[in-house]
C-alpha cells in the first residue's frame, strides 16, 4: 500500500492513473481524496481512473457522481 501511496503523488500523471486502479483493488478509502483532486486534471486517463476508482466505492445502487467534484465531497462528508 505504501507504494501506490507513493505512486499517487508521482509527477507522472500516468503513474498516478495507473495507481488510481490499485487504490480501489486494495479498498484505499483513505486515498479517497486524492482521487477526487484527480477529477480536475488535464490528463484525461488520470480523471478516467480516479472515477472509475471512486465509482467502485460507491455502495450499490448509488448513481455516479460523474466527474463533479462537489458531489463526490458531499459523500464524503455523508460517510463522517
Amino acid at each position: 500500500m505504501q507504494y501506490v501511496r507513493h505512486a499517487l503523488r508521482d509527477s507522472s500523471p500516468d503513474v498516478q492513473a495507473a495507481a488510481c486502479g490499485a487504490v480501489a483493488d486494495l479498498v484505499m478509502l483513505d486515498c479517497v481524496p486524492e482521487l477526487i483532486e484527480f477529477l480536475e486534471s488535464r490528463h484525461i486517463p488520470l480523471r478516467q481512473g480516479a472515477k472509475r476508482a471512486l465509482d467502485r466505492f460507491l455502495p450499490e445502487g448509488d448513481e455516479s457522481r460523474d466527474f463533479s467534484k462537489e458531489r463526490w465531497l458531499s459523500l464524503i462528508h455523508i460517510s463522517e
